[in-house]
């Protein structure tokens, strides 16, 4: 259980580096929603955004977004802000928090959460151990 905690505390930190570095590098731009993907799966329907934005040298980019929500982010025509590496426009993303840091905020609070768990097991059970053995010791 504690490895699985630090794996997951060492990916959420990753993830998190790769998000500062992105967002540290990105530009911003104003896009524009032209359409919504429905995207069906085990918690019913949700929607993926496709936006359109001019890059800094003028040129229009269309997205289509990796990230699936309900509520839907927007509608068609809504203006949304995006973040993009100037070097891959493409790869533009949605200004939200959670899409931008929601996978290392999860993967990092499950690790610090169920480390912290395995602390205060292992801390109730060494000292229940270590009573138990000072009541052994003393009835000797």
């Amino acid at each position: 259980m504690m490895g699985l905690a630090l794996v997951a505390m060492i990916l959420g930190v990753g993830f998190g580096v790769h998000a500062a570095l992105f967002f540290r590098g990105a530009n911003k731009a104003e896009a524009t929603i032209v359409e919504m993907i429905q995207r069906s799966g085990d918690q019913g329907t949700m929607y993926a955004p496709v936006f359109v934005f001019a890059d800094s040298e003028g040129r229009t980019q269309k997205v289509f977004s990796s990230v699936s929500s309900f509520p839907p982010i927007g509608s068609v025509g809504d203006k949304i802000t995006v973040l993009y590496d100037p070097q891959n426009p493409k790869g533009a993303a949605e200004d939200t928090f959670f899409r931008i840091w929601g996978l290392s905020a999860i993967l990092g609070g499950c690790g610090t959460f169920y480390l912290a768990l395995f602390w205060l097991v292992w801390f109730i059970t060494k000292q229940k151990m270590t009573t138990a053995n000072q009541r052994r010791q003393a009835t000797v």
